[in-house]
């Protein structure tokens, strides 16, 4: 055989092997919108040390508001299960929505989004909390690192599709530390709030959704 039909078959191999390698690689697409979420916790403190947390909520929220003249501060921690997708998968993506709730039990009892200073932050949960027992009196811990800002609104109802999470998505498969998110007003200041409808309100097209793209 001549060398130059050496280097063609080598070349070829070469290619070939690189196709093979291109069409191994698995991609996939997960959509989380469950009902009845079982990690979703409603945090409801007073500010003289009363705790009124529940776990049956028909909403999430991230607020500030009184109950008979005393200030309290409601927040959210939820998660949700990501067993199905491989340790060793890359994220390409990581989108939540959530639903503003046209009906909500909280905040002035007729918008959604009430305030002037209503901007609230989306962290990532950085201890292990059971849904059970969690409350306002002991949250588990969240990081700043990388905590996403949900710009203050105007609008009384306002849904948000597609708020990007892939960082924080990434960390939790590849270091399987997956404790979810916690949601809290940036400034917790009285007659703020931002106010979504949980895994329990009664249309299920309005749960919380997490919408995973990855490959391995």
């Amino acid at each position: 055989m001549s060398k130059n039909k050496h280097l063609f078959l080598f070349a070829f191999v070469l290619m070939f092997a690189a196709g093979c390698k291109k069409e191994s690689v698995t991609r996939k697409t997960l959509t989380l919108q469950p009902a009845y979420n079982l990690y979703e916790r409603h945090l409801f403190g007073l500010s003289n040390g009363t705790d009124e947390s529940d776990t049956s909520s028909m909403e999430i929220d991230a607020a500030a508001w009184t109950q008979n003249s005393i200030p309290a501060t409601i927040r959210a921690v939820f998660k949700f299960d990501l067993s199905g997708i491989p340790q060793n998968a890359i994220i390409d993506s990581a989108r939540l929505t959530l639903y503003s709730n046209p009906t909500p039990e909280n905040g002035n009892l007729v918008d959604a989004n009430f305030g002037t200073a209503n901007a609230f932050l989306i962290q990532q949960v950085t201890s292990s909390w059971d849904p059970a027992t969690t409350n306002s009196l002991n949250e588990p811990t969240a990081t700043t690192t990388g905590q996403i800002v949900i710009p203050s609104t105007t609008q009384s109802f306002l849904d948000l599709p597609n708020i990007d999470v892939t960082a924080m998505i990434s960390t939790m498969v590849k270091n399987n530390t997956n404790y979810g998110f916690f949601m809290r007003l940036e400034s917790e200041v009285t007659f703020n709030s931002r106010i979504f409808c949980s895994s329990r309100y009664s249309d299920p097209t309005k749960h919380p959704k997490l919408v995973v793209g990855y490959h391995y």
